[in-house]
């Protein structure tokens, strides 16, 4: 895969409590600063597997 040109991102991330109020989840949002397009994520590994896959490159093994 060809990697993509080069991006420009805005990233959040936060802390949200459980829905049983026991805890609290992380949470991310990635915003494409030329097209304006958000996403969401709910794990850091979910965040940087989009990201890996938007630079054409292989996801780092852990």
């Amino acid at each position: 895969m060809d990697p993509q040109p080069a991006q420009t991102y805005i990233v959040r991330i936060w802390w949200e409590q459980t829905p049983d109020g026991e805890g609290r989840a992380w949470r991310a949002s990635l915003t494409e600063v030329h097209s304006k397009e958000r996403r969401y994520f709910k794990s850091p590994e979910d965040l940087m597997r989009y990201l890996s896959r938007r630079s054409g490159e292989p996801p780092a093994q852990t």
